[in-house]
């Protein structure tokens, strides 16, 4: 349900100001109706669209653009942050029977951090850029003084 999520919050953003439609949307993005109303609804309770109703009624973006970061859709979307591993998300730990003893975990939580670093830089506003333009976007979050994460 993410990516569809991250499709139609793009469709959205491209005319931010405007009143869409479910079915405009799923038209928009060539995804079931259905899925899309799920989507709406889901953003809506996670106040990063507004529902207006009447009969030009639909949703709007709640904030511009450059205000949503993918973190947040994420979060809304799967109701956390991304994370690689179970054990990385907060009170998960007891999911996993090798969290005491693992010799990943120190690891599996620098990179988790540094992924959601970089999600919660990644704005609505630069998924409609042309992906050689996120690219360097993205390579230009990077500290160079961390290009080689170490755990600690």
């Amino acid at each position: 349900m993410t990516d569809y999520g991250i499709l139609v919050m793009v469709q959205m953003a491209q005319e931010p100001q405007k009143v869409h439609s479910a079915s405009e949307m799923a038209a928009a993005t060539n995804l079931p109706e259905p899925s899309v109303r799920k989507v709406l609804k889901i953003m809506a309770r996670g106040q990063l669209l507004l529902s207006v109703r009447g009969l030009k009624g639909g949703y709007q973006l709640a904030h511009p653009p450059e205000q949503i970061s993918l973190d947040s859709l994420i979060q809304t979307l799967e109701g956390s942050s991304l994370a690689l591993t179970d054990c990385c998300e907060e009170n998960h730990h007891e999911t996993c029977e090798q969290f005491d003893l693992c010799a990943m975990k120190p690891h599996w939580a620098v990179i988790n951090h540094h992924i959601r670093t970089v999600l919660q830089k990644v704005s609505l506003q630069d998924l409609l850029v042309h992906p050689e333009q996120l690219q360097q976007t993205v390579v230009t979050l990077r500290d160079p003084s961390n290009s080689s994460p170490k755990a600690g």
